[in-house]
C-alpha cells in the first residue's frame, strides 16, 4: 500500500511537469485513484431494491415540477421525489443524501442497540451518551470527550466485519481518547483482523449514482 502512494505521488508530479505532452492526465490520474481506493457504487434507480440489518427496501423515485426534493419512508418503501429539470450531479447529491437520511433514521435503533450489545460484552466499565448517525463527509466515525459516538450514516452500506471494526474502534476511544499504543493494544483484544480491516475501511469509498427513467 505505501508503494501505490509513492507511485501516485511522483505520477503526480511528473504529469503536473509534462502536462503539455500528456493530454490524458486526469485520465491516467483517475486509473491510479481507482487502484488506491475500493469505489463501491450504489445505483439509485426507480425500483431498485437494498438489503439493510432490518431488512429490504425499495427505491422508488419520481421527478416532478417545482423545485424541491422530498423523501419519505412508508414501510419498507422509499419514496423520494426530485425536480425535473435540476442538473443531474445536483439531483444525485441530493437523492443520495436524503436516501442516507431516511435509512439512518430508520436503522437508529438498530445502531443503539448494537452498542448496547458491546458494552454488555466488550465495554461494561465505560458509559457512552448519545449515540447517533450524521451525514459525515470526510469521517467514518468519531467520539467526543463527552462520549458521544458519532458515525457516518454510510455505515449501512459497508460489510458486516467492517461495521464491527468501526463501533469497535469509536467505542474503544471511550477508554482511550488517542490512538497510541495503549488503544491499538485493546483494538487487537477487540477485533484481531484489526490491521487488515482499518486498511480495508480506508480505502472504501462509497459513491452513489442516480438513474432517472
Amino acid at each position: 500500500m505505501p508503494c501505490l502512494y509513492v507511485y501516485f505521488y511522483v505520477y503526480v508530479c511528473f504529469a503536473l511537469t509534462f502536462s503539455s505532452i500528456l493530454p490524458d492526465t486526469s485520465l491516467l490520474i483517475n486509473v491510479m485513484i481507482e487502484k488506491l481506493y475500493n469505489r463501491q457504487s450504489i445505483l439509485l434507480q426507480n425500483g431498485s431494491t437494498f438489503r439493510f440489518p432490518k431488512g429490504t427496501y425499495t427505491l422508488m423515485l419520481e421527478t416532478i415540477k417545482t423545485r424541491q426534493y422530498n423523501g419519505v419512508l412508508e414501510g419498507k418503501i422509499l419514496k423520494i421525489s426530485c425536480p425535473r429539470f435540476a442538473s443531474h450531479r445536483i439531483r444525485t447529491f441530493s437523492v443520495a443524501k436524503i436516501f442516507r437520511k431516511l435509512i439512518a433514521q430508520e436503522h437508529i435503533r438498530w445502531l443503539q442497540t448494537y452498542v448496547e450489545v458491546m458494552h454488555e460484552r466488550y465495554f461494561p466499565n465505560v458509559q457512552s451518551n448519545f449515540v447517533r448517525f450524521k451525514d459525515m463527509k470526510t469521517r467514518w466515525g468519531s467520539c467526543s470527550s463527552k462520549k458521544n459516538l458519532n458515525f457516518s450514516n454510510t455505515l449501512l452500506f459497508i460489510p458486516p466485519n467492517l461495521q464491527f471494526y468501526l463501533i469497535a474502534h469509536e467505542m474503544a476511544h471511550l477508554e482511550h481518547l488517542h490512538h497510541k499504543r495503549e488503544f491499538w493494544n485493546r483494538m487487537a483484544t477487540l477485533v484481531p483482523t484489526y490491521k487488515k480491516d482499518a486498511v480495508q475501511l480506508r480505502r472504501t469509498r462509497i459513491v452513489f449514482e442516480l438513474k432517472l427513467s
